[in-house]
């Protein structure tokens, strides 16, 4: 009797494995598939958007790697369909996050400026003085934290910022921050549909340059088209403005980015052959913080930034001003 039962255990846990792994396959090859839809149509509907969100490198080298143990048998008889799969998924993510284009950083030159962004929220209580330091090596010019620390420690940035007797500047408008070698002039505050911006004008010897700073909600149930569509509306009434800057919680290869290149701007990360993820910090997967220059803009290097306390990767980008009027 207790052999009898024992057997019948056995084989009920058999069938249950191979039932679940079975399931198991099918959900990594559906994600995948998915995956590879969002990647390609991108958020043309807001159901697509989840699919953009899905973390295809991962799971492709996770089944990449078990159909090889497989010997290309995992899913079916049809040899390596799972490779197949996993390979063009790692290409496709590989090819949306790194820019390809050719770059040829150059050194900083006298007329050279340097802009840090970093969205700094999960480091700023206890390691705040670290992350400071970090940025102070970076030798910025301009500075805009996203949801930064309180009011002092960013005095105290200010301060130490400024130990070379080079007067430094700083504006806090919740939840962005900019700190600049320029003098500041706050020009508006505006509303967005799922975010705000703050545009700013900094005094450059005798030049007006005009920098736009988004913070985008990061709903994801919010289609990226109702933000992107805003700024875009705004670029095309507001102009001059010289770049834009800021945590927007929207993918780069939102369509909601593709009017901007229209009207002469491109995003810094892309054109600099860098992976451009920038969250979560430590496996940044995601490319939600940007930077975007306009044509006025020449970029000569740009680099990450990474400290395990924030859950974002800050970008230090380097750039010079032709000072060509619009």
């Amino acid at each position: 009797m207790n052999t009898f039962f024992l057997r019948g255990l056995i084989k009920n846990i058999q069938v249950t494995t191979w039932v679940l792994w079975r399931f198991f396959i099918w959900l990594g090859i559906v994600t995948l598939i998915f995956g590879l839809i969002g990647q390609w149509v991108r958020d043309i509907y807001l159901i697509f958007s989840f699919f953009s969100y899905i973390p295809l490198l991962p799971i492709a080298l996770l089944f990449l790697l078990l159909d090889i143990l497989w010997r290309g048998r995992l899913f079916s008889r049809l040899r390596f369909v799972v490779s197949f799969i996993a390979i063009v998924a790692i290409f496709t993510h590989l090819h949306y996050l790194k820019g390809w284009e050719n770059f040829q950083a150059v050194e900083k030159q006298p007329q050279s400026i340097i802009l840090i962004h970093w969205n700094v929220l999960w480091g700023t209580w206890q390691h705040w003085e670290a992350i400071a330091q970090r940025i102070q090596t970076e030798n910025p010019d301009i500075i805009v934290i996203s949801e930064p620390p309180s009011i002092w420690d960013l005095g105290q940035l200010k301060k130490q910022l400024g130990n070379n007797k080079q007067e430094w500047y700083l504006l806090s408008r919740w939840p962005l921050v900019i700190l600049s070698k320029y003098p500041i002039d706050v020009k508006e505050k505006i509303l967005f549909t799922n975010g705000i911006g703050v545009l700013v004008e900094l005094t450059i010897a005798d030049k007006i340059m005009r920098l736009l700073m988004i913070d985008g909600k990061r709903d994801l149930w919010q289609s990226r088209d109702y933000l992107l569509g805003d700024i875009y509306r705004y670029l095309l009434e507001n102009q001059p403005i010289h770049l834009i800057v800021g945590d927007f919680n929207a993918l780069g290869n939102s369509r909601g980015f593709d009017a901007w290149s229209t009207l002469n701007y491109q995003l810094a990360a892309r054109t600099a052959g860098q992976w451009r993820g920038t969250w979560p910090s430590g496996f940044p997967l995601y490319d939600i913080d940007h930077v975007w220059l306009h044509e006025e803009l020449q970029l000569e290097q740009l680099h990450f930034l990474y400290h395990p306390a924030t859950d974002h990767r800050g970008q230090s980008v380097q750039f010079s001003w032709e000072k060509r009027d619009f």
